[in-house]
């Protein structure tokens, strides 16, 4: 759910929101409010180029306005505050733009967090108008709410034009450091004067965005002028208007308020797409103004569906890569309704960069025809072109050079080799424009996406009486990018509501982008699989091998092939699984799943954007921001995590989980595993199995259920044992301390001075190096000094000390009992002829401090406790004392126990 500005005058601003409350419905908007979480168009820079300044101390405007970047035009300075009386209609375009949002009044702007500019000039002083124009190319986006309005004077062939024409070139040349400003202007308010935005050569530029007017309902403006150059269509409302923005304040403004109520035409139509354009650019801001211009045509809606309100039927051109067609089209609305939340979608996904520099053309002349143009005939004359293939047009431009004593009676028109038809001029004036010869330049957008192959027919038809004229020439330019063998199939909500469900391509690296759909998708990459996109079917031919694909706002699954698939789920709670080849898998934002069977699998996430999961059958380490990895199948792999607080859990193999860094959850299978949680405080589950856990810190948790294998934590710290672990082993060489249970426990010290206590339970306990100290507990252990001067003390039970060495140190035991207990030495650690298996003989033990005879081996010294050991009986070796008793046992040979 989005959040909503509170501005007191947003809810009267339909053409941000249009929700009816009493309805619970929603109609028609710009479709933007969805974008704003993300997106306010922040650090975009927005001019408003006008006949009259921008009030630009308003408070609605102020916060957003740079007064460091605005020009006057008209005084050649730094200052285009609007003079007194001058038209408020430059503050309300930048209200419609960039109104600032949360500042308690007013409304909001489409980019309620852009910056906005002021460039203002005179229409009554051509001059001034250059100078602003010039300035184009000093922003990342232009508005443009005014233009010509009368057929044909607005000529860029015109020398007293040629500066307004190179500074338009000049902007998408230079403009954003050669990306190209982004041009937006109204298409015009004429409609009813039988206008058309390709006889004005600022509406009909291939650099500029064209933009029509519409109503509440997404018919045309009774008063938005048409033609084949439009682009897309925003929200003008009718007379009185209904577009709710900024005004000039106080008495010079429209009212007595500081806001416009009633404000409408393509002049509030514009601002509107220059918004969006705006919040496009903040979404990704490597686009090229060619970029821009091709998602508007791709993302659009298209409204007035039985063109109810248009002049024009909607065609659908000859592309193929739009929901499994061609793009919609009319002259009335060019690819018709700006869908920000779509337009946005594409920005963010957008793989190319199309600027001027890198544009490709066809271009094809006539040289002299001199064709009659038939007078009051239907059929016309017509001339054709052959294009070579190579080219994925954009824009169609035709040089026009035609005699004829009188405009109003001429209808002209272009035929791409797919059929669709460009209407370039239509009976200018209502059929009453008295001017002579069209000599112009004339453009069209409808052919976005055809292939330039194919003939391409010009049609000139004289509809009225008495005047007779001569087709002299023609130029065709075609614009775009070149046709290669790589292809992209963009699907949006409009999908299944025409179109191919069948998607076939046998060459290049191809990709589908469904980032505009804001349902749950399911993309199956195999070919002869079937998808569903926008709840309809989609089935990959057989042959047919797609290699990347985007996802949209839904919980998405994208199912990758043998090639190797680049996969971007975009928003929601996507599963990605790039299937047999080494893939790259790109989450998004939401809690996403990653199912990886290759080593050669890079999962790629940034930083907040959920809480993700890999799912992987191989040996994988988490890379950043990933969260969680689950080890999948029957194979002993390994796990490793992150910086981040990972959750890892092995499968049925015998896996190595490692956390890393982070508090970390790792989790046991049913295999002899080995977890690490590493650095942090990390929580450790068992599974079945002889489990190994690795523990590190005091806020480490370890913990097994009962009767799952024989389990041993390696501590390198202190560590007492949990319930049902079985064993531990102290690491490093910290003085640190072990702790059993009540369990059997293997205790094992490390090279430092330990204290290992076993607790209740038949423990083993192990010193190592180190002065160690021993504590049996409860239960009959074993207990094994080592290296060092130990103390052991066995505690309650059947206790055996034992000793591997004659030179390990001089262990102290100090509650030895000769009834229950038994010391135990090792023939290979001490020699002197001992037989492994039994007690020592009798002959082999002495209570005194000498030995007498050749055969006395062990010499206990009742005063003092010592216990010796003497290798040969006859002092050619001395002596060692390895443990000190207590005084006064009765200790016998029945006491010490020889092992191997």
């Amino acid at each position: 759910m989005p959040t909503f500005p509170s501005d007191p005058l947003f809810q009267y601003q339909w053409h941000l929101y249009n929700y009816d409350w009493f309805t619970g419905t929603r109609g028609l908007d710009l479709n933007v409010v969805d974008v704003w979480d993300d997106y306010t168009g922040r650090g975009v820079t927005v001019g408003v180029f006008e006949g009259g300044g921008v009030e630009y101390n308003h408070p609605d405007l102020a916060p957003n306005y740079n007064t460091a970047i605005d020009y006057d035009g008209v005084t050649n300075g730094d200052n285009p505050y609007p003079l007194a009386g001058e038209s408020g209609h430059a503050t309300s375009v930048a209200g419609v733009i960039g109104a600032a949002a949360g500042n308690g009044i007013g409304g909001v702007g489409v980019a309620y967090g852009s910056t906005l500019g002021s460039f203002r000039f005179s229409y009554n002083n051509f001059d001034s108008t250059i100078r602003a124009l010039q300035r184009l190319r000093n922003v990342d986006v232009a508005n443009n709410s005014w233009g010509s309005t009368v057929g044909f004077a607005a000529d860029f062939l015109n020398p007293l034009l040629a500066p307004v024409a190179q500074a338009i070139r000049d902007a998408v040349q230079f403009g954003r450091n050669g990306l190209g400003t982004a041009i937006v202007w109204s298409a015009g308010n004429s409609r009813e004067e039988g206008l058309n935005t390709n006889y004005s050569n600022y509406s009909n530029s291939r650099h500029v965005i064209s933009v029509a007017a519409l109503e509440y309902d997404g018919t045309a403006s009774f008063y938005s002028t048409p033609g084949a150059s439009i682009l897309v269509s925003a929200f003008g409302s009718g007379v009185p208007g209904s577009i709710v923005t900024t005004d000039r304040r106080g008495l010079e403004g429209s009212d007595y308020g500081d806001y416009n109520y009633e404000f409408n035409g393509t002049s509030a139509a514009a601002p509107e797409v220059s918004g969006v354009v705006a919040l496009m650019l903040e979404a990704n801001r490597n686009l090229g103004y060619r970029d821009i211009q091709e998602i508007l045509a791709y993302s659009a809606r298209q409204n007035d569906f039985y063109n109810v309100g248009g002049n024009y039927i909607w065609q659908i051109n000859g592309a193929n890569n739009l929901n499994g067609g061609g793009l919609h089209v009319s002259h009335d609305y060019g690819f018709g309704l700006v869908d920000a939340l779509a337009a946005v979608r594409l920005a963010e996904t957008w793989q190319k960069q199309s600027r001027l520099d890198n544009e490709q053309s066809l271009s094809y002349t006539s040289g002299n025809l001199g064709l009659t143009v038939p007078d009051n005939d239907e059929a016309g004359i017509s001339h054709t072109f052959t294009v070579a293939a190579g080219l994925e047009i954009d824009w169609v431009e035709v040089e026009l050079n035609l005699t004829h004593p009188y405009r109003g009676d001429i209808v002209v028109y272009l035929t791409s080799p797919s059929g669709v038809q460009s209407v370039l001029v239509h009976q200018p004036g209502n059929k009453e424009d008295e001017g002579d010869n069209i000599v112009f330049k004339l453009s069209s957008t409808q052919h976005w996406g055809e292939s330039s192959a194919g003939n391409w027919t010009l049609t000139i038809q004289d509809l009225g009486p008495s005047d007779i004229g001569i087709f002299n020439s023609w130029k065709l330019n075609l614009y775009g990018d070149a046709d290669t063998i790589n292809d992209t199939y963009f699907y949006t909500n409009e999908y299944g509501f025409y179109g191919s469900t069948t998607l076939t391509d046998s060459s290049g690296t191809d990709t589908i982008n469904a980032a505009a759909i804001t349902a749950d998708s399911y993309l199956n990459l195999n070919p002869g699989s079937t998808s569903i996109l926008n709840g309809t079917v989609l089935t990959i031919s057989t042959g047919t091998t797609i290699e990347n694909a985007f996802g949209g706002d839904g919980n998405d699954t994208i199912i990758g092939n043998s090639a190797a698939n680049v996969l971007h789920g975009g928003r929601g709670n996507d599963t990605l699984d790039g299937g047999v080849g080494n893939d790259t898998l790109k989450g998004g934002r939401g809690n996403d799943t990653y199912i990886v069977d290759s080593t050669g699998d890079i999962v790629t996430e940034n930083a907040n954007e959920g809480t993700d999961t890999v799912q992987s059958s191989v040996t994988y380490t988490l890379s950043a921001n990933v969260e969680n990895l689950t080890l999948t199948g029957t194979s002993a792999i390994n796990g490793t995590g992150n910086s981040l607080n990972n959750t890892i859990a092995g499968n049925s193999g015998n896996n190595t989980l490692n956390g890393d860094a982070g508090n970390d959850f790792l989790i046991a299978g049913t295999g002899n595993d080995t977890l690490n949680g590493g650095t942090g405080n990390d929580t450790m589950l068992g599974g079945g199995g002889n489990d190994t856990y690795i523990v590190d810190s005091t806020g480490d948790y370890v913990s097994e259920n009962a009767n799952q294998g024989t389990d041993t934590v390696q501590s390198s710290i202190s560590y007492t044992l949990g319930n049902s672990l079985e064993n531990l082993t102290l690491t490093g060489t910290s003085a640190i301390n072990g702790t059993g249970n009540r369990l059997n426990n293997t205790i094992t010290g490390n090279s430092g001075n330990n204290t290992l206590n076993g607790e209740d339970g038949d423990d083993t306990l192990s010193g190592g190096a180190g002065v160690d100290t021993l504590l049996g507990g409860n239960g009959n252990d074993i207990l094994v000094g080592g290296t060092g001067n130990d103390t052991l003390t066995g505690g309650v039970g059947r206790d055996r000390f034992t000793f591997n060495s004659r030179s390990e140190g001089n262990d102290r035991i100090n509650d030895f009992s000769v009834v229950d207990d038994t010391i135990v030495v090792s023939t290979a650690g001490f020699g002197g002829g001992l037989v492994a298996g039994s007690a020592i003989a009798s002959s082999q033990f002495l209570l005194g401090s000498a030995a007498t005879t050749a055969s006395h081996r062990f010499l206990y010294d009742r005063n003092n406790g010592a216990l010796f050991f003497d290798q040969d009986g006859t002092g050619a070796i001395a002596k060692v004392q390895f443990a000190t008793l207590n005084t006064g046992l009765s200790l016998t040979n029945a006491d010490i126990l020889v092992v191997a």
